[in-house]
């Protein structure tokens, strides 16, 4: 029996904006929300937290042993972030329709 292995690839977690008319990452404005750890990130949630603030949280995983880490990075915004604010799961009466 012949074993295949999957090399993956390790890189942080970025953020960068849209150029909306291209539909493409501005690649100057990349920044880092998580850096990388030498560990696999995957499951990766935004939540805005006020108009000023949101959170990015990740799952980390470490193939060698199991380490199952949810990690946070906090983004500080100089304006104010026009996307709603989180709800606690519930949905906002516009949205219901």
């Amino acid at each position: 029996m012949r074993a295949f292995y999957i090399r993956f690839i390790l890189a942080p977690l970025f953020m960068a904006q849209v150029d909306t008319d291209r539909l493409c990452l501005i690649r100057e404005t990349e920044q880092i929300v998580i850096p990388e750890n030498r560990a696999r990130l995957g499951n990766f949630m935004v939540e805005n937290v006020t108009p000023w603030e949101s959170w990015v949280t990740v799952g980390e995983w470490v193939q060698t042993e199991y380490i199952g880490d949810l990690l946070l990075g906090r983004i500080e915004w100089t304006e104010p972030n026009l996307e709603p604010v989180a709800t606690g799961g519930a949905v906002p009466p516009a949205v219901r329709g």
